[in-house]
């Protein structure tokens, strides 16, 4: 089961009407959440989806959320609109915490991020980069075994 924010919904002109996949029926503040009580909300979802298919719309509170349930729903969704779910939402708190700088990580896809991705792997992921961070994997390791080693109880002799 993927699901996704559906962001396009801020996206579209007021003029613009979207066609937006069936889902069930909501109420005002909570959106659907009340269909995914219970213990295992991911089985509240496979029923939903018997009834509404493979691609659902849901609201979470006022987070508009597209359900897509199915291996070829999946795959069709990611193909054609790959750009579209390659991003992250931009948030009020990531713009502050970050203080709307751009990282790697919260930089929405597109020209800067594709920027920042080349360089990430030309410096940071070279293979002479990552030869000069072996040997601190290794010392890890090393002290794992040590310290497993040190910790454990001597053999114990069953006759």
């Amino acid at each position: 089961m993927y699901l996704t924010k559906y962001d396009m919904v801020s996206r579209s002109s007021c003029n613009e009407k979207l066609q937006l996949p069936l889902g069930p029926w909501r109420l005002p503040v909570i959106g659907s959440i009340h269909h995914l009580l219970g213990a295992l909300p991911h089985h509240s979802l496979r029923r939903l989806s018997s009834c509404y298919g493979p691609l659902m719309f849901l609201k979470l509170g006022e987070i508009p959320v597209i359900v897509v349930s199915s291996r070829d729903a999946t795959k069709e969704v990611m193909k054609t609109h790959d750009a579209v779910f390659a991003t992250r939402p931009q948030t009020a708190i990531i713009q502050i915490l970050t203080k709307h700088s751009h990282d790697i990580f919260l930089t929405p896809y597109g020209g800067c991020w594709r920027q920042l991705r080349k360089i990430c792997v030309s410096e940071l992921l070279s293979t002479r980069r990552v030869q000069s961070f072996r040997p601190i994997p290794e010392e890890e390791v090393a002290r794992l075994v040590h310290a497993i080693s040190s910790s454990s109880s001597p053999l114990v002799n069953n006759q």
